[in-house]
């Protein structure tokens, strides 16, 4: 039986997917470690202390699990309890003896070679004599476009979201702490149905904006500040992100005001930028040339945005050189950012869907300053 919310997602078919871009990029063995990517291809959620191992050829599977997890990932995993195994002390030495491993037979291993850990390629170099390819531009490929059951996960997380974010504003009060209201935003994500939480949330207030100090702090907030809060729930195994700045205890001066009016101008253009055929590059080109036009572009230091699904950040980045093209099916955000010492910091970010014709905005609190 599968978790709530996953029994729309077709993992098997994914797997499938997979195994024909192996076949066509002569990989015979793909050995997968990444969390997101087992989750991807298993629908299995993990204890963020564990981790599993997914062994995938054109004719078998084998997912190797922890010890104590390996009831639970039999009664709500799709792989069978005949393809569920307990990760031994010498993971590629037991998948030769389930397997009855031909050393003739793979030749070329797929492996997450960013990331895998040199105690892990090592035990499989000494199990067995091979070729290794970089399967993560695969997966990558298929992650990116996302289907229409995770699409309507991804709006689910979003609403989700956006009400955490309108229900914080409206708590914030002069004199309460940064780290209050993150714990709070925690507390509301947790009753909202996350799972858990796409990064740390941070609220940063002040001259923290403006530094940028992205932990939240016991520093309070004052009147006419501004305060930038950012956060994402992790909805059935899809991450949101949403970045809303506002102020408490009355209006901000007119430097703030001109800060953050510049950074939801150039939110707002390079949003109208997001659509199929446009480059990455091109929405964080726009957001560039609206900071120039109010002479803040030295201030504005980082992406305009990226992709979300299992992961927060993944394809499509949107910043400069991305030569990816968006199609329909991406999701991503958008959340162009300035910061000036003695004014304050900036931003405003929304997650967006590519259509057919554009694009659909998925979070919807308020955007205004407050």
């Amino acid at each position: 039986m599968m978790n709530e919310g996953m029994n729309s997602l077709d993992y098997e078919a994914r797997v499938d997917r997979l195994r024909e871009k192996m076949e066509d990029g002569g990989i015979d063995l793909s050995i997968l470690y990444q969390r997101s990517n087992v989750r991807y291809f298993t629908g299995w959620r993990q204890n963020t202390t564990s981790f599993s191992i997914l062994f995938i050829t054109q004719d078998e599977l084998v997912h190797m699990v922890p010890k104590l997890d390996k009831k639970a990932v039999e009664s709500e995993c799709w792989i069978g309890p005949s393809d569920t195994y307990e990760i031994p002390e010498n993971p590629m030495r037991k998948y030769k003896e389930i397997t009855g491993f031909d050393n003739n037979s793979i030749d070329n291993i797929g492996i997450e070679s960013e990331i895998i850990f040199n105690s892990r390629l090592k035990n499989i170099k000494e199990n067995i004599d091979c070729r290794f390819s970089d399967v993560q531009p695969l997966i990558t490929s298929l992650r990116i476009i996302k289907s229409s059951a995770e699409q309507e996960l991804l709006k689910e997380g979003a609403l989700a979201i956006s009400e955490v974010m309108t229900d914080i504003i409206e708590a914030a009060e002069e004199g309460m702490k940064e780290k209050d209201i993150t714990a709070k935003a925690k507390m509301l994500m947790d009753l909202r149905g996350g799972e858990t939480y796409s990064f740390e949330p941070f609220a940063m207030s002040g001259k923290n904006s403006w530094l940028p100090h992205r932990t939240s702090t016991d520093k309070k907030f004052k009147k006419n500040e501004l305060i930038l809060v950012d956060m994402g729930l992790v909805w059935r195994g899809y991450c949101t992100d949403i970045t809303r700045t506002f102020t408490v205890g009355g209006e901000p001066d007119q430097k703030k005001i001109d800060l953050f009016d510049a950074a939801y101008e150039a939110q707002k253009e390079a949003k109208k930028k997001v659509g199929p055929g446009v480059k990455a590059k091109e929405v964080h080109e726009r957001a560039v040339e609206v900071f120039e036009e109010y002479g803040l572009s030295e201030y504005f230091p980082h992406l305009t945005g990226h992709g979300l699904g299992y992961d927060i950040h993944e394809a499509p980045i949107l910043d400069e050189g991305q030569e990816i093209e968006l199609k329909p099916g991406m999701v991503v955000t958008v959340e162009p950012g300035v910061y000036k010492e003695g004014i304050g910091g900036a931003r405003v970010e929304d997650m967006l869907l590519v259509t057919e014709k554009g694009h659909e905005e998925l979070t919807k609190s308020e955007r205004k300053l407050i």
